[in-house]
Parts: structure tokens; sequence; C-alpha cells
């Protein structure tokens, strides 16, 4: 495995589990946790945030352009959390 696979993982995980504590805690209304989730969840995603531009940098490759199919794919990936975070209150509940 290359090092720059192996960071990706880790970070990844790390930020993709943090985002999804964060949203359980905001759509878990027995917790009374809202304002809190909404800091974890923003956490997870720095973290997310934070891996994807490691990577690019482990890569040598230049920084992300922003353009229609960019967008769509972190469109496609945050609406992905958001299911997982729903389905995961919905089976602790």
């Amino acid at each position: 495995m290359k090092k720059e696979n192996f960071v990706s993982m880790i970070i990844g995980t790390i930020g993709g589990i943090i985002f999804a504590i964060g949203m359980c805690m905001c759509m878990i209304s027995e917790w009374d946790t809202f304002q809190q989730g909404i800091i974890v969840g923003a956490v997870g995603l720095v973290i997310l945030l934070t891996m994807l531009i490691v990577r690019r940098k482990m890569q040598g490759k230049s920084p992300i352009q922003l353009n229609l199919k960019t967008v769509g794919i972190f469109i496609l990936g945050i609406l992905g959390a958001l299911i997982l975070g729903v389905g995961m209150c919905m089976t602790m509940v």
C-alpha cells in the first residue's frame, strides 16, 4: 500500500466517523445535543477537507479546480454522508 493511500484511509476514516457522530447528535432529539452536533459535524468536515488537501499534496498534484464535476462529486459525498447518518439514527432510536 502506498503511503498516500494509507494516510488518506486513516484520516478519511477518522473524519467520516466524527462527521457521522455529529450528524447523529443533531438528529436524535433524546440526546438534546443539536448545537454540539453541528460543531462535531463541522470538525469532521474540516478533517475530511484536510485529508483531500494532504492527499493532493502527497501526490504532487495541483490544488483543486472548482468545476461542475468537482461540485457534483462533493454534493454526492455530502448527501451520502447525510443518508448514512439518518440510517444510523434510525437504527439507534
